[in-house]
């Protein structure tokens, strides 16, 4: 049943003309998955945590969390929220924050939320932290990829609250470069991006270092000292091709709207996302730790989604095309989705019906 309904609010967001209220039925449909779900990857450990804290068992800083993530789970058992409780308002408040950017986008929102819905949707409901942590990030990065004025400030600030709710997020900084290729273009982006993958796999006993002391230690010497998660070979190459879809997907359409001889605005703005996307690529040197660190590319997907529905929203297509295009995405998305996202940890638990999980104590 779940599957049913997933499947046809992706296909309402796609056929349909522009509703300002999508993205509120793909948020109830998200609260009706952790509302039903149990035994998802993550949970039990996090909704331990949660109860230890708020029982005042632990510090804070207990498995190396964040410490405004800990005083979200204090705020919510104050509330006599149970973890399911406040992962409502985890999604809730993300979602929010995605929202209240890109509806300022002159763009039919409804092409970016069933998009969205898909890849990295499903594995955010998961990793909740991260989830906000990004969100957080992106409401800070859109105004900056738009050269908002003092958008540099909101952005560094965005960074290091989402810093203090995911430690990880403090990587999105790298995005600080992207003023240096305003005048260059996409391709001496990219060629930077592959020269700084190079220097620092070159000069990684220098980057672990620094690492060493920016993350908390139970992170650290879980993600870089430990071999509990080894990337592979299959597994690296994975995350590339993952990668490179994305950057071709948004470097395609936003040439697309280059070629039309019109005066549009928001090109720089749009170019802007694809040399973003173009940056994640160094983010791919951390595989060789570690192969959970492949989830900063689900920033480069929003972006990617922006170019497209961007795309879509204000040049004619025609509808064979249109239609074409938006099955091979979706095609893609599946793909990207089994290949990236655990079934047996994330899409089976979320899709089955395990009873209504309480909200109080």
């Amino acid at each position: 049943m779940k599957g049913i309904a997933f499947i046809g609010i992706i296909l309402y967001g796609l056929i349909l003309k522009n509703k300002k209220k999508f993205w509120l039925l793909c948020l109830i449909f998200y609260i009706i998955m952790i509302l039903t779900t149990t035994g998802q990857a993550d949970y039990i450990n996090y909704e331990n945590y949660y109860n230890l804290l708020n029982n005042g068992t632990v510090e804070i800083s207990y498995m190396g969390m964040s410490i405004l993530w800990g005083k979200l789970c204090l705020l919510c058992g104050k509330l006599n929220l149970t973890y399911t409780g406040m992962s409502l308002i985890v999604i809730i408040i993300s979602m929010i924050l995605i929202h209240s950017r890109i509806k300022k986008i002159k763009f039919c929102e409804n092409l970016f939320w069933a998009f969205y819905l898909i890849f990295p949707g499903l594995i955010q409901c998961i990793q909740l932290r991260f989830f906000l942590g990004t969100s957080v990030v992106f409401w800070g990065l859109i105004p900056f990829l738009k050269k908002e004025p003092k958008s540099i400030i909101v952005f560094c600030i965005s960074v290091f609250i989402a810093y203090f709710i995911h430690s990880s997020c403090i990587i999105f900084l790298i995005f600080l470069f992207l003023p240096l290729f305003d005048k260059y273009g996409n391709k001496k982006t990219l060629f930077f991006a592959f020269t700084c993958f190079v220097v620092m796999f070159i000069g990684k006993d220098y980057i672990i270092k620094i690492i060493e002391n920016i993350i908390p230690v139970v992170k650290f010497e879980r993600y870089f000292m430990s071999d509990i998660s080894q990337t592979t070979t299959s597994w690296f190459i994975k995350i590339l091709v993952i990668w490179f879809i994305s950057y071709i997907g948004a470097r395609y359409f936003y040439l697309q709207i280059s070629k039309k001889n019109i005066q549009d605005e928001n090109k720089e703005f749009l170019l802007r996302c694809v040399n973003a996307i173009s940056l994640l690529l160094i983010t791919t040197f951390f595989l060789i730790y570690d192969s959970n660190f492949h989830r900063f590319l689900e920033m480069g997907y929003m972006l990617f989604y922006i170019i497209f529905a961007y795309y879509f929203s204000n040049y004619k297509i025609e509808n064979k095309m249109r239609g074409f295009t938006i099955l091979l995405i979706l095609i893609l998305l599946c793909l990207i989705t089994y290949n990236y996202t655990p079934i047996e940890t994330v899409i089976k638990p979320f899709f089955t019906y395990s009873g209504v999980n309480s909200i109080f104590k």
